[in-house]
């Protein structure tokens, strides 16, 4: 281990590959290219004090570790593991403005700082996993065959491109700060969780915890929760986008915070859940669910605006305040309307195919 800089400026080829610096930083250049394609082969870059910069390819047969131990790496180069794991980790930021394929995982750490992600980041067979201190930006697309785990600490997750699993699960936690999901998180088949345990103060004063804009799918189950912050379904999004659609459960869910519905919410084979301790539920777009449907608001009001239907199922909506029903309320079993402690209002149909109808002020 050397004690200054290494600055790499032409190829290196080797069937392992070992730069490390104790106090030095560590560059490539465009022509710094880092190969070690032969079976096995392996590449490990690590500065224990100083920043990584990638300016060119880095491919190897396994294991791809980029180390900065308290400093940042960039990555402006692409980096490939054929059948093996990449792994980048550092104190300070990591960008990765190229792509990163691995033949089995991602690993992305910033231990106190954020993960910007520029280009694609593909797993061939594994999961992909980022975690930051004070924030994520999705800004290429992300794919994992199997799960996909994106996890902040101090700050949200910005997902402004595609964020896929072909057979397992997509979860973002933020433990303070704003999810915005800007594009499609499908898991094909799995499940996709986000979940924020407070969200940020918005311009007028309130606390935004999860923003969809880009559709959410999931071949099983979609659970959207937080602790204190409001969730917006379809918030600015277009006709097309914004939706929540599952082959299974769906709920959406907040502690403290209001739920807005601006576009629909589907389960073509389970139930919808949708509740909070305080403030209001709006519903302005179709909820639709194979089984039952249920909108509780244990401390605020709920207006329903749009169709609400259980298919195969029965609704029942809760509010310690004010009921409004201002669009179809549909259900093939039982339709339960109750008011805690203000008035229930129908101003439109509400059905029963095979079950009892009751309201309750």
């Amino acid at each position: 281990v050397t004690s200054g800089n290494i600055n790499v400026n032409n190829q290196i080829n080797g069937k392992d590959i070992d730069i490390q610096t104790a106090n030095g930083k560590i560059e490539s250049n465009a022509a710094g290219i880092l190969t070690a394609a032969a079976e096995g082969g392996t590449i490990t870059v690590g500065a224990i004090q100083g920043n990584i910069v990638l300016g060119s390819a880095a491919t190897a047969d396994q294991k791809v570790k980029i180390d900065a131990t308290a400093g940042s790496v960039t990555l402006n180069g692409a980096v490939e593991s054929v059948a093996g794991e990449v792994e980048v980790t550092a104190k300070d930021a990591v960008t990765a403005s190229a792509a990163i394929q691995a033949g089995t995982d991602v690993t992305l750490l910033s231990k106190n700082a954020a993960i910007l992600v520029n280009e694609s980041v593909t797993s061939k067979t594994g999961n992909v996993s980022a975690t930051a201190k004070t924030g994520i930006a999705v800004n290429g697309a992300v794919q994992g065959y199997r799960n996909v785990e994106l996890n902040t600490d101090a700050g949200g997750i910005t997902v402004n491109r595609q964020v896929t699993s072909s057979t397992g699960n997509i979860s973002m936690t933020a433990v303070e700060g704003l999810v915005e999901i800007g594009d499609t998180v499908e898991a094909t088949n799995g499940n996709v969780t986000v979940h924020v345990d407070k969200g940020t103060t918005s311009t007028d004063g309130g606390v935004d915890a999860i923003v969809v804009r880009g559709n959410v799918k999931a071949g099983q189950t979609v659970s959207l929760t937080s602790g204190e912050g409001s969730i917006g379904i379809g918030v600015g999004a277009t006709a097309t986008e914004g939706k929540v659609d599952a082959a299974g459960d769906i709920t959406i869910s907040s502690d403290k915070g209001e739920i807005d519905v601006y576009n629909s919410v589907t389960s073509t084979g389970g139930n919808i859940s949708i509740s909070n301790g305080e403030e209001a539920i709006y519903v302005q777009r179709a909820v639709t669910a194979s089984g039952n449907v249920e909108l509780n608001s244990e401390k605020g009001l709920i207006e329903i605006d749009s169709a609400v239907t259980s298919e195969a199922g029965s609704v029942s909506a809760t509010a310690q305040e004010n009921l409004t029903i201002g669009a179809a309320v549909k259900a093939k079993s039982d339709v339960t309307l109750l008011s805690k402690n203000a008035a229930v209002s129908v101003n439109d149909a509400v059905t029963s195919e095979a079950g009892s109808v009751s309201a309750t002020a």
